[in-house]
Parts: C-alpha cells; sequence; structure tokens
C-alpha cells in the first residue's frame, strides 16, 4: 500500500509564520516517523511538508493513518490531509514509479485537513475489518487515470468525513451513475449512534436470559423494557457478541424523533449489515419533497427482504422518541415485517406500538425489571469476581435485598465500599428507593475520587459525548484520553462508544448526579464549560453539536452566528426542522435583527408549504433591510442595526429574498411575478453561483411552461439543469431532467426525449 501525506496551507503558513510552520512540520515528522515505524511501513522520502511511504498490508497503512491523524488533530492542531491506495510499483534507489504511485498522489490531493482518504482497491481488503470504518465519497475521473477511481474516507471517530459536495472543483467527478444515492446526497451519519457496545469484560454472564431472548427470534420483536440502571443495553450486546447473526445497532436521542432522520439513520443501521442496502430509500429520504411515508416504507421492507441472511437491528433508548410519526413507522415495519429480519427495542417506558396484539400473535418476547434484576447468584459474581470485594453470602444477600438486584445501585454500593474495612456496617446504612439509593451511592463514589478526578467528572458531565482532545478542551488539563481509561478500568460509569475505546459517554443515571452536582459544586461555571465545547466543536466541524453547546451557555450571539453558518447545509439535506429548532431556541429580538437568520426562517416555511408564515418572514426581512428584493447592497455598509457573520450569504440576500418571492408568486399562479422575480434574481447572481442560480432558472422555467412558452421554458430550465450538475445536485438535476423530458414530448420531440431519458439513467 502507498501512502501519501502533507500539511495543508504550509506554504501559505510559512509566508505568514516561518517559526510556527517549522514548529508544524516538527510535530509532523515526530508523529509520522514512530507511527510508520510502529506498523511496520518504510519511509521512502520527504519533500517540503509531504511525504511517502509503503506497507506490505493496507490494513498497516490505514492503521497507521488513523493513528497519525489522532495524534495530527490534538493541540497544536496540525492540517494534515492522507492518502492511501494499493498496487504495483517499481521501486529504484533513486524513486518509485508506477500507475499505482500517482492514483495515491491523486487521492491524497482529494483529501481534507484530518481526513485520511482511500481507494475502492484499499477500501476493498478492509472489508473484514471491523474496527475500520468508512464512507464512500464518489467516483472521480483522476488526471492522467484512464478509468474512474471510487474514493472512500474512512469514517472513524476523531477523523474528519467532509461533505461530498465540499470536494467540487478538486476534480472532474466521474458520471454520476457510479455514486449510489447516498454518496450522492452527502448524508453525513454520526458513526457512535452505530456502534456496537461490546461486552464489558467483566460482566457477568446471564445466560438464562440470553436463552430467552435466543427463542425470541421466531418472533419479530424482542422488547427489553425497565427503568435505567437494570443493564438493559450491556445484556443486548452480550447477545449479539455471542451470536451468529449480523447486527445492526441504532443509539436514538431525542433528535430522531424526526422521521426523516429516524428513517436515514435506520438504513444507515441496516447498512452495517448489508452494504448497500437501503440506498433507494435514502434518495427518496433526501428528495426535495419526498413521498409519502408508506411509499418510503414500502420501499424499505423491500430491501430488508432482498438481505439473505438472517439478522438483527437494534433500536436502543426508544425512549427518547417522543413522535407519533416513527412509532406509525416502526408499527408498519412489524406489520409487513420480512422474516430476516429481527427488531430489538431497549427502552425505560413501553412503546406506542401494538405489543398487545403482537403478545396475542406470539410474534414478541419481552424482558422487565423483574427479569433483568440480579439474581442472588448473580449478585455474587458480580461483587466478588467483577468488582473484587469479597463479601461474605450474608452481605451479599443483604445488598441483594436492599437494592432488589438494581444493577446501578450494585455497582455504585461496590465502588463505595472499595477501601473501607467495615463494609458490614456501610450495608446497613442504606436502604429506600432506587433514587434515594442512588443519590447517597452517587455521593459516596464522588466523595472517595481523588480532587482530580471529581473536578473532571463535574467538568466533562456537561458533555453527552467523552473524547480525550474535546475533554481537554473543556476542563483545560491534559492526558484526558489517558484518565478516561482509567476510569473505565475503575469501573467508573463510563461507556466505550466505539471499539478504539476514544469515544465515551457516562451511564445516564450516573451523568444526572453529575450535572445536578456541578450546578451546586461550580456555580457559574456551566456556562464556561459550553462554550469550551461548543468552540472544540467549531473547530472540529461539527456546528450541530457547537450550536447545542453555545445555547446550553446561553450564548445567543455565537448560536445565532453558527446557525447561520449551518442554514445552506440543512437546507441542502433538508434538515429545516431541525434548523428552526435552534432558531426557536435564540431570542426572538436577536433574530429580528439578522437578515440571514430571517431568510432561513422564511425558506423553512416555504419548505413545508406554510406560505403564510414564509411571506410574513420575507416581509419582515424586507423592513429590516429597507429594501425590495432586487435591490442589491453593499455588505460592507449594512443598515443600522443589521447584524450578519456569513458574508456571501448576506450579499446574496436580494437575489436569495427574489428567487423566495419568486416562489411564492409561482404557488400563488401569479406566473407574471414569478418570471420578474426568478428574472432579477438570475440578474443579480454572478454566473459563477452555479447553487443559487440553479433554482432560480428552474423556478423561471416553470413559470414560462405554466404561461405556455415552451421555448422559454426549455432554455430556462436547461440553464437550471446544468447548475444542478455543475453542483453535483443529482436530486434537482433528476428532476430538471425529467421536466426538459416533459417539454419535449409536448413538442413532438420524442426521440430527443427519450435520448435525454437514456443520459439521465
Amino acid at each position: 500500500a502507498i501512502m501519501f501525506t502533507d500539511i495543508q496551507g504550509y506554504t501559505a503558513l510559512m509566508q505568514r509564520d516561518e517559526q510556527k510552520a517549522l514548529q508544524a512540520r516538527e510535530k509532523h515528522r515526530r508523529i509520522f516517523n514512530s507511527t510508520t515505524e510502529k506498523h511496520r511501513g518504510n519511509i521512502l522520502q520527504y519533500y517540503g511538508d509531504g511525504t511517502l511511504s509503503i506497507f506490505d498490508s493496507a490494513i498497516d497503512a490505514v492503521n497507521c493513518a488513523i493513528e497519525m491523524q489522532l495524534g495530527f488533530r490534538e493541540e497544536p492542531v496540525i492540517p494534515v490531509r492522507i492518502g492511501i491506495h494499493t498496487g504495483d510499483i517499481v521501486l529504484s534507489e533513486e524513486e518509485i514509479i508506477g500507475d499505482s504511485v500517482n492514483v495515491a498522489s491523486r487521492v491524497e490531493s482529494l483529501a481534507v485537513a484530518g481526513s485520511v482518504f482511500i481507494s475502492e482497491k484499499v477500501y476493498d481488503e478492509l472489508k473484514n475489518q471491523q474496527s475500520i470504518q468508512t464512507t464512500r465519497m464518489k467516483a472521480f475521473q483522476l488526471k492522467n487515470i484512464e478509468t474512474p477511481v471510487v474514493v472512500y474516507a474512512v469514517s472513524n471517530p476523531g477523523l474528519v468525513v467532509p461533505d461530498p459536495e465540499e470536494l467540487q472543483g478538486k476534480t472532474e467527478p466521474a458520471p454520476s451513475s457510479t455514486s449510489p444515492p447516498a454518496a450522492k446526497a452527502g448524508t453525513a451519519f454520526l458513526a457512535t449512534k452505530l456502534f456496537v457496545p461490546p461486552p464489558k469484560p467483566r460482566a457477568v454472564q446471564r445466560p438464562r436470559l440470553i436463552e430467552r431472548l435466543e427463542q425470541g427470534l421466531a418472533g419479530k420483536l424482542s422488547l427489553v423494557s425497565a427503568q435505567a440502571g437494570f443493564g438493559k443495553t450491556t445484556l443486548v450486546s452480550e447477545w449479539i457478541a455471542g451470536s451468529d447473526r449480523p447486527a445492526g445497532w441504532l443509539s436514538l436521542d431525542e433528535s430522531d424523533g424526526n422521521l426523516l432522520r429516524f428513517l436515514s439513520y435506520f438504513v444507515a443501521a441496516l447498512q452495517k449489515v448489508e452494504e448497500h442496502a437501503g440506498e433507494g430509500v435514502l434518495a427518496l429520504l433526501q428528495s426535495p419533497q419526498p413521498p409519502p411515508a408508506e411509499t418510503i416504507l414500502t420501499a424499505l421492507l423491500n430491501e430488508i427482504a432482498a438481505i439473505a441472511q438472517p439478522f438483527l437491528l437494534v433500536l436502543d433508548d426508544y425512549h427518547l422518541i417522543d413522535s407519533a410519526a416513527v412509532d406509525s413507522a416502526v408499527t408498519f415495519l412489524l406489520d409487513h415485517q420480512p422474516p430476516q429480519m429481527h427488531l430489538v427495542i431497549t427502552t425505560r417506558e413501553d412503546p406506542n406500538l401494538p405489543l398487545a396484539r403482537m403478545r396475542v400473535r406470539g410474534e414478541l418476547t419481552e424482558l422487565r425489571a423483574a427479569d433483568l434484576r440480579f439474581t442472588p447468584a448473580e449478585a455474587a459474581g458480580f461483587l466478588n469476581q467483577a468488582m473484587g470485594l469479597e463479601l461474605s453470602e450474608k452481605n451479599i444477600a443483604a445488598l441483594e435485598t436492599r437494592t432488589e438486584g438494581w444493577i446501578a445501585g450494585l455497582q455504585l454500593a461496590a465502588l463505595s465500599m472499595k477501601g473501607l474495612q467495615d463494609r458490614s456496617s456501610f450495608i446497613q446504612a442504606f436502604t429506600g428507593s432506587h433514587r434515594f439509593i442512588l443519590d447517597y451511592l452517587a455521593e459516596e463514589v464522588l466523595l472517595r475520587q481523588p480532587e482530580e478526578v471529581r473536578s473532571f467528572l463535574l467538568q466533562t458531565s456537561i458533555l453527552d459525548r467523552l473524547y480525550g482532545p474535546l475533554c481537554d478542551a473543556v476542563t483545560g488539563r491534559q492526558q484526558s484520553a489517558a484518565l478516561l481509561e482509567e476510569l473505565e478500568r475503575g469501573n467508573l460509569f463510563v461507556v466505550p462508544l466505539d471499539d478504539r475505546r476514544q469515544w465515551y459517554r457516562y451511564h445516564h443515571l450516573f451523568a444526572d448526579v453529575l450535572r445536578a452536582r456541578t450546578a451546586g459544586d461550580l456555580p457559574g461555571q456551566a456556562a464556561k464549560l459550553h462554550r469550551r465545547a461548543s468552540e472544540w466543536y467549531e473547530q472540529n466541524g461539527s456546528l450541530p453539536d457547537a450550536i447545542r453547546h453555545a445555547l446550553a451557555a446561553a450564548d445567543f450571539s455565537r448560536a445565532a452566528d453558527l446557525t447561520e453558518a449551518i442554514w445552506p447545509q440543512m437546507d441542502a439535506e433538508f434538515q429545516t426542522d431541525a434548523w428552526m429548532k435552534w432558531l426557536n431556541a435564540l431570542p426572538t429580538e436577536l433574530v429580528g435583527r439578522r437578515p440571514v437568520l430571517l431568510l432561513g426562517a422564511a425558506w423553512s416555511a416555504l419548505n413545508q408549504g406554510d406560505l403564510p408564515t414564509g411571506e410574513a418572514k420575507l416581509l419582515e426581512l424586507e423592513r429590516l433591510l429597507g429594501t425590495a428584493p432586487g435591490e442589491a447592497m453593499d455588505p460592507e455598509a449594512p443598515p443600522p442595526g443589521v447584524a450578519f457573520f456569513d458574508r456571501e450569504q448576506f450579499r446574496y440576500l436580494p437575489a436569495s429574498m427574489a428567487t423566495a418571492q419568486a416562489y411564492i408568486a409561482q404557488s400563488k399562479n401569479d406566473l407574471r411575478a414569478a418570471v420578474q422575480y426568478a428574472r432579477q434574481a438570475l440578474d443579480l447572481l454572478p454566473a459563477e453561483d452555479h447553487l443559487r442560480r440553479g433554482p432560480s432558472a428552474a423556478l423561471l422555467g416553470l413559470a414560462q411552461w405554466a404561461e405556455g412558452d415552451l421555448a422559454a421554458a426549455y432554455q430556462a430550465i436547461s440553464v437550471a439543469l446544468d447548475n444542478f450538475r455543475l453542483v453535483d445536485n443529482e436530486t434537482f438535476a433528476l428532476s430538471g431532467a425529467s421536466f426538459l423530458m416533459d417539454i419535449l414530448t409536448a413538442q413532438g420531440r420524442l426521440r430527443e426525449a427519450e435520448r435525454l431519458f437514456e443520459r439521465s439513467l
């Protein structure tokens, strides 16, 4: 395998700050040399800020690249790109040559800072490596390479995975038919949501429950329902680890209540079982106007039915979803579920699904709190073997009785007793409800930690996910990654979210206690901690997390800036519902001074068919700016009281407003106004702004078509189609081609319509 690396922007950095550039290169060389040696690589060349190395194994090369990037991403961050290909080479004493070297170099040039790009040949050698995760980008026509090369990004936690749209212009993409719909749409999935938690090394074996789950495979659904702390997730992960069935896993959160998001992640989990399953469904989900839910679900069921092998699909923490639409979709799936799939749901409360009907039909297996409680024998194994306490049978029985076999209570009690001489007195000292035991024992556990650990726990409790560099940024300390590993080894309620033990979370119960203590022990610091987290996420390319933490910090100005910056991406990915939640969390007065946010609110309403709200927001925007749609503005001299973050979006506000007015006019069948506004938008937009010119030209053509001017409509929609293709918007391009075929058919140009159809396939 051939690996190229280089430091992005190194020349510019040399011109600005030579000393800093040299320090960056020194760190790059230090990490590169040691990591390459560790993974049995052979360094062939250093050239300026770049390197060339080879490996006997593609797996070694990719593992080396992952470790390098994680090192480069630690402060001070070194923006390094890495590309890997495999193939024949000619190696002499002076140089390395061959087409494979050229491909590796081109793949590296496509990458972005913090990413690892690999060719399809490398990807093929990694298929059975569960520790290496990948995301398909697209097929590229690389310079001096005859056939297109499919490129993948390694998507392990901590690595940057760009939207394929960001690569536009780096080289010419290959014909779009080679890219699956998921890649075309540029969907980015959070890898940790799809990670199957590994069984804990010292977990108590529970064969009686595993056998119940195995017997339930004859039905459609296994429901594991109990309050927090009963080991639901641990049990299911243990079952999967010992099962011969492949499994997809989806860790749910509140944002998955959006049906389109839920189904997109459902397909992503399905693709962990069958790589390309559901690609057609993703195309439907990401279309400008998705079809009815039943149509999408029917397509999904057909995709599931095409999978040959039986498999499991787990929906973890289903209680976090409060959505009738999702409940209805899951009910539809259960009613028509192909026999290959067995659904598993873990939840703290029973979901709104047809459980009674399934119970009568023998389609449902249920494990509840009474089943999940530790038996006396399991409690003894946990306390004495897993936790190493060596308690007497009497003390074990007392603990088991007081906690009623509640696993979280037993674990907290075990942690509290470590180092105590008189454990019997401790066991007799507490009783009461689970909530009381939790609060009491959590206090005991915290008090027994060193000050450094206690401070770390409290400061990082504001995070939903824990990662060494992120925790370093929030706490201001170093070596957080090592401390997280120590916490896991000490059974201190941290749960790994990936198999490399880089991302973790706190057990939900423990996190609740920590957050409550943070408010009391660190008064006034929560906002500062959230702000640090927001800054880290922004610097590392995760704007949604950056926005959430900015809102939690009540730093509304920062949250508004980030919400403005992410609007084009959310609009392109049809995620306006999620975007509006952030917008609605901002003070109304602040939004009223931000024209880009008002425009986003207008388009969000229009996308949902709410014309009155869309019109009202546009009118509010016009009043704020003191201009009408189509009147140019100078971003260097905005009107008094107006604020914005994204200069480019502000500059093109008049054109975007005109496009929105064209959309409204067409919806009202005011075709003359629609044509006028669309032309105004096109007059204001530069020829190279393909992203904005496409929709404006499409609206112009549709209005002209409705007026009966087929020739003008054909010309305008052709322009729209060209612009959509130039920004690789395959969904809109397909719609544009469909419109053109209809126009050609209406004009009697059937052969031209047929040829266009063939080119569009």
